[in-house]
């Protein structure tokens, strides 16, 4: 019946059917415009992606510069390291992140082989974002980029055994989660720092009721701990390990209480 109501209206004279016209009368619904804007505002694509193999960043001709972009989220904390840098000057190399929000940060390094990271940054709109990589004006440029955000290894027992924590790949922190309780007083706590530039490490420790904790320490075999702190209310609760954003690194994470 759907189909030759259609038919009929073809038949009336109607020169153009738009695609909100023909869902509208083979759906049997109403069909709104901002349902295929919607659609098409939510699409995106970028030319790294967040988690994902490394790609090359290559400047070819002096003064240019590399860029790549990827898919942000609202709250997703993002990390850009480009690695193996080598410039024809053995100068120096600058990495920009930019984007909605407004995001703009960069960091600078020098020397040839040395890595260089913005971030983490938590982005505050959803979009296109953009990592730039810049050589000195007069000199040609390659290395290697990495976005990443951090990823979830496991869960943790209160007052169980110790779990590792291990970020194997530049800029990307590990967590783990747990459920707790309202009114449990909590701590969690990493020993056993190793990270490969012998450099910082934070921790932190986030979860319902507006929970958000965390403590930095430096040097390897330093512990570091936050809390104790009482939760707030019942659910699950995340213990996220940061490195320097250049570096790899592990140790081992208690919760108890």
């Amino acid at each position: 019946m759907r189909l030759r109501a259609f038919g009929r209206a073809l038949a009336a004279g109607l020169s153009t059917v738009t695609v909100a016209s023909v869902m509208l009368l083979i759906n049997g619904g109403p069909a709104t415009a901002s349902a295929a804007t919607t659609a098409a505002g939510s699409s995106c694509t970028g030319t790294v992606t967040v988690n994902g193999p490394s790609v090359p960043m290559k400047i070819t001709r002096p003064g240019q510069t590399a860029k790549r972009t990827f898919c942000g989220e609202v709250g997703e904390r993002i990390s850009a390291v480009i690695t193996n840098p080598v410039t024809s000057d053995q100068g120096c190399e600058t990495l920009t992140l930019s984007g909605p929000g407004p995001t703009n940060i960069s960091q600078s390094g020098c020397g040839n082989g040395n890595a260089v990271g913005v971030g983490p940054v938590d982005l505050t709109a959803p979009g296109i974002y953009t990592v730039s990589f810049e050589a000195d004006v007069v000199a040609t440029a390659t290395s290697e980029l990495w976005v990443s955000t951090p990823r979830t290894v496991g869960t943790i027992g209160i007052n169980g055994p110790a779990e590792p924590m291990n970020v194997i790949r530049v800029g990307q922190g590990v967590q783990r989660t747990f459920k707790g309780s309202r009114g449990q007083r909590v701590s969690a706590v990493i020993t056993n720092v190793v990270t490969s530039d012998q450099g910082c490490e934070t921790l932190t420790l986030f979860g319902p009721g507006g929970t958000n904790v965390s403590q930095s320490a430096c040097g390897n075999g330093n512990p570091i701990g936050v809390g104790p702190v009482r939760l707030p209310s019942k659910g699950i609760y995340t213990v996220r390990f940061e490195v320097d954003t250049t570096a790899t690194g592990h140790g081992s994470l208690r919760v108890s209480t």
